[in-house]
């Protein structure tokens, strides 16, 4: 038998405490099944890992992640594949990302999971305790591991008890997958001492135990060894349901350092200059005193900075940088940790963090607009807000009138409660009355069950607090009937809207965007982009109605807006009528693409008042 590794006298680092064993209180546990090749999952996880992680669920919840074998490459799968099988076979599971809680107490996306499935399952007595203590061999080769189940009610069912070795967190410099992912939690990288569990008697008397104890090689595919934790689980095959769970939390065995988290990079910002900062951890067996950060934006050349302290096993500090200056566009802030004690980190991958953020430019004068034609998104000075980094907002070929080119939000694949921003340029309202955002909207819903929400939302104060002034979800969102299959417009389906914007009137850097909240069902796309002043050209200072045709120059098509019940011609140069409306609604489309390039007129008229608009046509 090899000698336990001791980390210090103190056998308290070793063993670590459990969790549920008090007066069976119970300890959740959450399984999911993902892959680093599945986008679904990319936009799922970081969402779902922020409840599991949250540090008040901490005592509440542990998680295992099985890492499947499709729908692509995963290479946490390929070094333990038959295992996740088992366990894949075991749910029935067909699709990814799929999450089960207490085994049959929550089974679905793991999207619609949130805290009340937490408060409603913590409170639910267990039948049974589990004590479980882990410690590591002295060679650093091998795991004991110590379990002891006891019952603390009369108890029966078809019984097993799962012992996982779990790596607690996994970190990537570059994705191992094809969906973006670089960080993993919770992943399962064997299960002891078989995928089959151990079998428990059929029944237990009040105060009854089982005690089992293992010796298990340490698999050499373990990215971080100091990040193994392990996971025990009662579950009843009869129903799938978990009885109790315990978590035995990693014990740092080598000297390690990691960047936790960036704080003090707005997302989004007006200034050039920032003060960052970041979480620095001691992940390791080893305190540190002295260590050296290198921080930079975008790939620029880095600039090191010197840190000294006192730092113990598992102890971290915020750290705040010395002021550093950007320059206006969509940036990356990157801080890593390059050596500590005098010497490099031997275990690199979570040694670095990297945010996104904006700055934005000066601000474009009104009108602005946006029809998508070029194949460059998002097209000039405007920006995207991803926060969880996975799918969000992409240039389409479908496009609203006879353009070709649109916005997409793609809803089909990204996971309920994800949130993407669509952000305009900032633009000058100083010298504008009655500003109005016009565009166009195509969506479909994937069932009446889903709900996706697009909102248009204003802010003046460079997105520190924004103000929505349009807001439309499920099927009032919907611009076409049900599909089931991924969503792409035809021309019939696109909608005009509007936005008021008229509370920013006589502001300078207004921001404006979209706002895409998903409910994980059908994609929806905007088009023909137009912030302008609803203030028209007339005729008559009486007119009852401001008009509104745009977009202008147009290569096609015109909407005009405000015309109820008018009669709408179009003019030539030559003053000969070339198209005709005879009873207008309030929102009107006219198809100039058959015409010769050149000037046209449009008179609106409803028997009291004109208004004449002059309108360019282009091809």
């Amino acid at each position: 038998m090899k000698k336990i590794y001791l980390l210090i006298a103190v056998s308290f680092l070793l063993c670590s405490t459990i969790f549920g064993q008090s007066k069976a209180q119970r300890l959740i546990l959450f399984e999911e099944f993902t892959n680093a090749s599945c986008a679904p999952c990319a936009a799922t996880n970081p969402g779902l890992n922020a409840i599991l992680h949250n540090p008040s669920n901490e005592s509440k919840i542990i998680s295992i992640k099985y890492q499947a074998n499709f729908p692509g490459s995963d290479p946490m799968n390929a070094q333990n594949p038959t295992q996740v099988s088992t366990r894949l076979t075991y749910y029935g599971v067909e699709g990814v990302p799929d999450g089960y809680m207490d085994g049959n107490v929550f089974a679905d996306h793991p999207g619609y999971f949130s805290q009340t499935n937490i408060d409603n399952e913590y409170p639910v007595s267990a039948p049974f305790t589990i004590s479980l203590v882990h410690s590591i061999s002295s060679g650093l080769d091998s795991v004991y591991i110590d379990v002891t189940v006891t019952a603390e009610t009369a108890t029966s069912g078809t019984l097993k008890l799962h012992n996982v070795m779990i790596e607690r967190e996994i970190y990537f410099a570059t994705a191992p997958g094809s969906n973006g992912e670089t960080e993993f939690y919770d992943v399962m990288r064997k299960m002891i001492p078989s995928d089959q569990g151990e079998t428990l008697p059929t029944s237990f008397t009040a105060g009854q135990t089982a005690t089992f104890h293992y010796a298990v090689p340490i698999p050499t595919y373990i990215y971080n060894k100091n990040q193994l934790a392990i996971v025990s689980f009662i579950q009843d095959n009869a129903n799938k349901n978990v009885k109790q769970a315990a978590y035995s939390q990693p014990i740092p065995v080598t000297p390690d350092a990691a960047i936790m988290s960036v704080s003090n990079v707005p997302a989004m910002q007006c200034n050039t200059t920032f003060d960052p900062g970041f979480v620095f951890k001691n992940t390791g067996s080893t305190t540190i005193t002295s260590a050296t950060i290198a921080y930079k934006i975008d790939n620029n050349a880095a600039t090191n900075y010197t840190w000294t302290g006192s730092l113990a096993t598992n102890a971290s500090e915020a750290i705040t940088l010395p002021t550093i200056t950007g320059t206006t566009g969509s940036h990356t802030f990157t801080v890593s940790v390059t050596e500590f004690n005098g010497s490099p980190d031997n275990f690199t991958a979570n040694n670095s963090k990297t945010v996104p953020f904006i700055i934005f430019g000066s601000s474009a004068t009104a009108p602005l607009t946006e029809s998508f034609l070029t194949t460059t998104f998002p097209p000039a000075n405007w920006s995207r807000y991803n926060p969880d980094g996975g799918l969000t907002w992409s240039r389409a070929a479908a496009g609203a009138a006879s353009t070709v080119g649109s916005a997409k939000i793609d809803f089909y694949n990204i996971t309920d409660g994800n949130i993407d921003d669509l952000i305009l340029p900032p633009i000058d309202l100083t010298n504008i009355a009655d500003a109005t955002l016009l565009f166009h909207l195509a969506h479909a819903q994937y069932s009446t069950s889903y709900s996706d929400r697009l909102q248009v939302q204003a802010s003046a104060d460079c997105g520190t607090t924004w103000t929505t002034v349009f807001d439309k979800a499920g099927a009032t969102l919907a611009t076409t009937t049900v599909t089931t299959s991924a969503y792409t417009p035809t021309a019939a389906h696109w909608r005009a809207e509007t936005a008021n914007l008229s509370a920013f009137d006589g502001t300078n850097n207004v921001l404006v965007r979209f706002h895409a909240i998903s409910g994980y069902g059908n994609n929806a796309y905007v088009d023909q982009i137009n912030i302008t002043s609803i203030t028209a050209i007339k005729n008559n200072a009486a007119a009852p109605k401001n008009i509104m045709v745009y977009p202008n120059p147009t290569d096609g098509l015109i909407y005009i807006y405000n015309a109820d019940n008018s009669e709408i011609s179009l003019y030539n140069i030559l003053g000969k009528q070339v198209l005709t409306v005879s009873k207008a609604t309030n929102v009107n489309t006219l198809d100039l693409s058959g015409l010769p390039q050149g000037n046209y007129f449009v008179k609106i008229s409803n028997g009291k008042e004109v208004v004449t608009k002059k309108v360019v046509l282009t091809k």
